[in-house]
């Protein structure tokens, strides 16, 4: 069986990236070399990050998870992306010719795309550091000299030519829709490709010819803008979601950027800028490496809530599965009833407990009242003392951990949290 090509290979790749897969990912030795991309649904990130990497040869490299969402293909990485690496890819993807987009997302959750690609970022580091990866040296004791004009005009040109030639599958396509175009565009690209090829380059020709090509190119429709912004803004909201769970500050921030987001995009037109503004403005609530999250005055009350809420649904699915299963060992007897009447106080007293604990601790939640707060902590106190009483005394709570029917650990769940949140609230005092 013949080997695929590296488009078959790209194209298996964007489709297995809908499935969220691993990938590992090696840049070459140069900037002129081809990147090397793996993915895998089940091999671990470091594993295809090696194999990339010795295809590739380079020591850019990079892991993480994969996913493809409206046209654009996001890499996750697990660590800070190499130097340069969406250039390469761009380029590679474009050399390939596959047309989806890519956008990199750093471990902090920055997103750096079409949107927010910066050419002034681009360099030539891998060009320089090509001889050094084989362990080769130059010797520029007998070098002339370069003039520094003329390796800024050198420069110059390079990233001239790279916008424009990120314009011209869009001068083509504005070429075939309106032919009347045409002539005028073809103008432009034979003009620009002498420009860039004349010694030196002739750098002003060069950035008078890429303005004009941008004026040919159609204005995109703000339709697809906000659909851009709509794929960042659920990237970013991706990141920011496991920070959530620890700090209600960031919780709170996504809410309402959230709602803003929302909001700007069902103005009439809609508010590019304001969508913009809620995705930077959520984009700072994400945590750098290391940051720890920040403390609310309820924090622990916080924490309490959450941590009962958790362990009082795990215990009252648990006896669900346990009631079920009794009375499908006890289907046909006349037990059944004694059977429905136990769990029928049993539910009345879990649902007693909970809006005991519930309350108590509800009211020190959000209010940022110092007083609601010591309040709050108090009572849940109190009341966990008397929680876990009832849970060592109840006739069929003492025991229902230990039944022959299921196996559960509904109780002492409840009181490992209950345990938890008065250490927890008691160092808050």
């Amino acid at each position: 069986m013949a080997e695929l090509s590296t488009h078959d290979k790209l194209k298996e790749i964007i489709a297995m990236a809908k499935k969220n897969p691993n990938f590992g990912l090696a840049l070459g030795t140069s900037s002129t070399d081809q990147p090397v991309l793996l993915a895998h649904k089940t091999k671990a990130t470091e594993v295809l990050e090696k194999a990339a990497k010795k295809e590739a040869g380079g020591n850019k490299t990079g892991c993480g998870t994969l996913d493809f969402c409206s046209g654009t293909l996001f890499l996750h990485f697990e660590a800070d992306p190499p130097q340069g690496c969406l250039r390469v890819l761009k380029r590679h993807f474009k050399f390939n010719r596959i047309k989806a987009k890519i956008a990199i997302v750093s471990p902090c959750g920055a997103v750096e795309d079409d949107l927010t690609y910066n050419d002034d970022d681009q360099t030539s580091a891998d060009d320089a550091s090509g001889d050094a990866a084989h362990g080769r040296e130059r010797s520029n004791a007998d070098a002339p000299t370069p003039d520094p004009a003329m390796l800024a005009a050198l420069e110059k040109a390079r990233k001239l030519t790279e916008i424009f030639d990120r314009t011209r599958p869009g001068l083509t396509k504005a070429a075939r829709a309106e032919p009347a175009k045409a002539a005028v565009i073809d103008k432009l690209l034979r003009a620009f490709d002498r420009a860039a090829a004349a010694s030196p380059p002739d750098v002003s020709a060069m950035e008078r010819l890429t303005a004009a090509a941008q004026q040919q190119l159609p204005r995109p429709a703000r339709g697809d803008a906000a659909k851009k912004l709509t794929v960042l803004f659920k990237s970013v909201a991706t990141s920011i979601m496991p920070h959530t769970k620890t700090d209600p500050a960031i919780a709170k921030a996504l809410r309402e950027q959230t709602e803003a987001f929302k909001a700007a995009l069902a103005a009439s037109p809609p508010d590019l800028s304001a969508a913009k503004a809620a995705i930077d403005t959520l984009q700072a609530h994400i945590p750098k490496p290391g940051q720890a999250p920040s403390e609310t005055p309820d924090a622990p009350v916080r924490r309490a809530h959450s941590s009962w809420s958790n362990a009082f649904n795990l215990a009252s699915s648990e006896m669900g599965k346990l009631e079920d299963a009794i009375k499908a060992a006890a289907a046909g007897s006349e037990g059944i009833g004694k059977v429905d009447k136990a769990f029928g106080d049993l539910r009345s007293t879990m649902t007693q407990l909970d809006a005991a604990l519930t309350k108590a601790l509800a009211t020190g939640i959000g209010t940022g009242d110092a007083g609601h707060i010591r309040k709050a902590r108090s009572d849940a106190l109190r009341l966990a003392d008397q929680v876990e009483k009832i849970l060592v005394s109840h006739h069929i709570l003492a025991k229902i951990d230990d039944n022959p029917f299921l196996r559960i650990r509904a109780v002492s769940g409840l009181r490992k949290s209950l345990a938890e949140m008065r250490e927890d609230l008691k160092a808050a005092a």
